[in-house]
């Protein structure tokens, strides 16, 4: 007769087999891609397009829709922006539509060696301009929201700075530095004195994709190694897998950064730290980040290794915005913004901190 300990026993045996039985499974589709999925699938149109930019109009996804868009102005070079619309239960830019948002995207596209001359000249007083002027155009508007996304806050701070009088009511800044003395080891090691940066622009006419992708690995050695951790301890969780695999596949899909803009965030940005003192020329003028003085929301990562939480909080001290609101959330630089933690924590505070800023339509307030 089989006693209830031996009953419990063989229970939890059989419960193991077939975790691992799963685990193992789980495995072999990874290795196949089973669990890749669309990335990127939020409805979008291509508006505008100059050199590799292209701005890219996501369409509302709610009954009622926003009177005025948002613009989201990412990094320029390293990665592709996609990781913004991931997948469609981690997408920033799909929870924008849903809260019936015009949601337009800044893409910078891929560089080559024959963007070498794009600097912050180019992205702050050019691009970022005329795709404010297509957003608004399409929608009627006369003011916009921005979400500056990484170097996208270093560009857009610039813009606002040189055009006091620019059409945009709120800027979202996320996990963008500021104070690049706080850049951490991207500060150690870019702005060092020692590092080529006149070399190697010199030699590639840009960071090429592979010493991209070796410097980011080199920044944080063990990072693949705390990936595939954490996939260890969720590979029996199926829901898990899809975001770990675009995840994975977006952070090894690496690309150039234009040559002058490099140059200039190396040289200006993270060793002189040029921003921050007020000293930063853009087509000659200097930015003076006291001339901002629209809202500003900052969002930082606790856990951020490439842009720390010190180097993005200091945009509150160096604007006049007398509405500004500093918030710091758990994560890295990229889960903080991309995943399932993100949709519940950081959709929501971006999209309440927008609301009570943004004026109603009519429909709305009727």
């Amino acid at each position: 007769m089989t006693t209830p300990q031996q009953k419990f026993r063989e229970e939890q045996t059989r419960e193991e087999y077939e975790r691992a039985s799963r685990r193992a499974a789980h495995i072999v589709q990874l290795a196949r891609g089973e669990f890749r999925r669309d990335v990127a699938s939020t409805p979008r149109e291509l508006v505008w397009s100059k050199r590799k930019a292209r701005l890219y109009h996501y369409f509302p996804m709610a009954a009622k829709v926003q009177p005025e868009p948002l613009l989201v102005v990412p990094w320029i070079g390293i990665s592709r922006p996609y990781v913004l619309d991931l997948l469609p239960d981690s997408s920033f830019i799909r929870a924008m539509c849903l809260q019936g948002y015009h949601t337009y995207l800044l893409d910078w596209g891929e560089a080559g060696d024959e963007d070498a001359d794009i600097g912050f000249a180019q992205t702050s007083l050019d691009f970022l301009p005329r795709a404010i002027k297509k957003a608004l155009s399409q929608t009627g508007a006369e003011k916009l929201s921005i979400t500056a996304v990484c170097l996208g806050v270093p560009i857009t701070a610039s813009y606002l700075a040189l055009t006091p009088d620019a059409p945009v009511r709120n800027l979202v800044a996320m996990v963008g530095p500021i104070d690049f003395n706080q850049g951490g080891m991207f500060k150690s090691w870019v702005g060092s004195p020692a590092f080529p940066a006149e070399s190697l622009v010199n030699t590639w006419g840009g960071v090429p994709t592979s010493a991209m992708g070796l410097g980011f690995k080199l920044l944080r050695p063990l990072g693949d190694t705390m990936a595939y951790s954490g996939l260890m301890w969720n590979l029996d969780n199926p829901a898990y897998l899809p975001t770990f695999q675009a995840l994975n596949d977006w952070s090894n899909d690496f690309i150039q950064m234009p040559g002058h803009f490099f140059q200039q965030l190396s040289r200006d940005l993270y060793r002189d730290n040029l921003l921050i003192k007020g000293q930063f020329r853009v087509g000659g003028r200097l930015v003076d980040l006291k001339n901002i003085t629209l809202p500003i929301l900052t969002i930082a990562a606790a856990q951020d290794h490439i842009a720390p939480a010190a180097a993005a909080r200091a945009l509150m001290d160096a604007v006049s915005s007398k509405d500004k609101e500093y918030v710091e959330l758990p994560g890295g630089h990229i889960s903080v913004f991309a995943g399932r933690r993100a949709s519940r924590q950081l959709f929501p505070q971006v999209n309440n901190w927008l609301a009570v800023r943004t004026p109603l339509s009519s429909n709305q307030r009727g």
